[in-house]
């Protein structure tokens, strides 16, 4: 490293980080209500009003998760319908709801940038800010009525109270409590539970009633929401009853691996024999499952491949989306340099061998990211719901990062000895 500027800049980065992340935040608060005063009351995508006008209303107004207004549902996960109904019953618009998606953004970069220096990183928490800033999808979700960012907060605070040098039972609790809250917001979550278990089991000796713990204090949040399906509809539902549909959609005659949601022409013929035969939203659920799994049956390997493609496609930088008006080249040209600096920086982590040493922490959150993978491509992937596992992407690039600083400064220090 025989550029002056390039060493100053590390030392700056090494001593005011703190002074850094202060006025990153002031950047980031500006940038945010700027952006959300222009955006005003619109909402730019189908998704968005359901969440807003449909249930939001609904929970203000009647009291009742219900997207009509008069039928009580679990199709959707509760949490954020629940929020957003909350929020407007004490007065928030949709202004106000915006800054409370920007808040818990905000609270996601501070949570990392702890989180590293827990870890004892010295460049690392800094430049996990920078990526994040630098990661305009995520500044651009937290501006829309979606649950990925609420989701991505609680993802983050689990991993921070798990990874820690003793992982306590105050610790455990609050992992499993905050685990929970992420599957209410994002059902796909669930899979990270038997994640976190497998994972303390090959990484040290545990005692069984830690992961008991863990499980239980999961589920004692999920709990009241399956307690409430099972009274209100005679049906053991954990959180939502849209896996069939979206099974569906993902595994369609019609589905590529980067369609996603478009993929509807699919499934509409399945649709119009459900509403023939007046089924109710979990006769519909788990005929749609049904059908989806005759379907790969049918056909093992097309969906086998099909399978695979979504896999790989998880880690693309674009999807085609059906709201034509919110796409465009310049965006796709941003989202292929900014997530595509992150793979290949951890790329080139795997590839040269002396930069390769990974922690246990680092292990953990690459097999998390591929697991995440692997999970949703059962369904389908799209970037918007891949976003909370991005912060895990993130944060071992910020690592990565680091840990070539170090390998190039401490070159130069011997250079100079």
């Amino acid at each position: 490293m025989n550029n002056p500027i390039l060493v100053k800049a590390i030392t700056i980065i090494k001593t005011k980080s703190i002074f850094l992340f202060v006025s990153l935040s002031v950047l980031f608060w500006s940038a945010a209500i700027i952006y959300s005063f222009l955006l005003g009351d619109s909402l730019r995508y189908p998704d968005e009003k359901v969440y807003y006008h449909e249930y939001g209303q609904n929970i203000a107004n009647s009291d009742i998760f219900s997207s009509d207004g008069k039928n009580p549902t679990a199709f959707h996960p509760p949490l954020y319908p629940l929020l957003i109904g909350i929020l407007l019953k004490i007065g928030f618009s949709i202004f106000g709801i915006r800054l409370i998606n920007f808040t818990a953004l905000f609270l996601t970069i501070l949570l990392t940038y702890l989180l590293l220096r827990k870890m004892r990183a010295e460049f690392s928490p800094i430049i996990s800010v920078f990526l994040i800033l630098g990661y305009p999808v995520l500044f651009y979700t937290a501006g829309t009525l979606y649950p990925q960012t609420i989701g991505g907060l609680f993802l983050v605070i689990a991993v921070f109270f798990f990874w820690d040098n003793e992982l306590t039972i105050k610790n455990i609790i609050l992992t499993g409590l905050f685990l929970g809250l992420s599957i209410l917001t994002i059902p796909t979550f669930l899979f990270v539970l038997p994640f976190f278990i497998l994972f303390m089991l090959f990484k040290q000796k545990i005692h069984f009633l830690k992961l008991i713990l863990l499980a239980a204090s999961t589920f004692l949040i999920i709990a009241p929401w399956t307690i409430r399906n099972y009274f209100v509809f005679d049906q053991f539902v954990l959180v939502s009853s849209n896996f069939g549909i979206n099974f569906l959609i993902g595994n369609s005659s019609a589905t590529t691996p980067n369609n996603g949601p478009n993929a509807w022409t699919g499934v509409k013929d399945f649709i119009e024999v459900a509403d023939l035969q007046h089924m109710d939203e979990f006769e519909r659920n788990s005929y749609y499952t049904r059908s989806a799994i005759e379907l790969i049956k049918n056909d093992p390997i097309h969906y086998g491949k099909l399978y695979f493609q979504k896999v790989a496609n998880y880690f693309n930088y674009r999807n085609d989306l059906s709201t034509k008006n919110e796409s465009s080249n310049s965006k796709d040209i941003l989202m292929f340099i900014t997530y595509g600096f992150m793979i290949i920086v951890i790329l080139l982590r795997i590839i040269v061998p002396r930069k390769k040493q990974f922690s246990s922490f680092e292990l953990f959150l690459i097999l998390l990211y591929l697991a995440s993978a692997f999970v949703s491509a059962i369904v389908f992937t799209r970037i918007r719901y891949r976003l909370p596992f991005d912060l895990l992407l993130i944060i071992l690039a910020s690592l990565s990062i680091e840990k070539f600083i170090q390998i190039n400064f401490n070159k130069q220090t011997t250079l100079r000895s």
